[in-house]
């Protein structure tokens, strides 16, 4: 079964080319893959905080402290206890990608008229 972080991952990678960054070096590449997967999980979380029960609050963060690098388990967790959990990520993300990649493109627009 393929790891719930693929998708994750090639939606990080499009938000890379979709902001004009799949010129930079590898290394600063997979540094900025890193930190956009970090961010995507941590507001998928937040996003699911906010559609959590109390007691489904307390579980979802004992979870987290027990399966901290099974980002597999987690959104397990998060589909049977989310109702429409897949369509509220996908929208976060979406969110998310909007951010940056418009950010991305006036910062580069910044750059290049000074």
């Amino acid at each position: 079964m393929p790891s719930a972080q693929s998708p994750i991952l090639s939606f990080i990678d499009q938000m890379i080319l979709d902001a004009g960054l799949d010129s930079v070096p590898d290394d600063q590449k997979k540094e900025y893959r890193t930190k956009l997967a970090a961010e995507a999980q941590k507001r998928i979380g937040l996003m699911a905080l906010r559609h959590l029960d109390e007691e489904s609050v307390g579980e979802f963060m004992k979870l987290l402290e027990s399966n901290a690098k099974d980002f597999d388990v987690i959104i397990d967790f998060l589909v049977e206890n989310v109702s429409e959990f897949d369509k509220k990520a996908a929208h976060e993300l979406e969110v998310f990608a909007n951010e940056f990649v418009s950010t991305s493109k006036k910062l580069a627009t910044t750059t290049q008229s000074e």
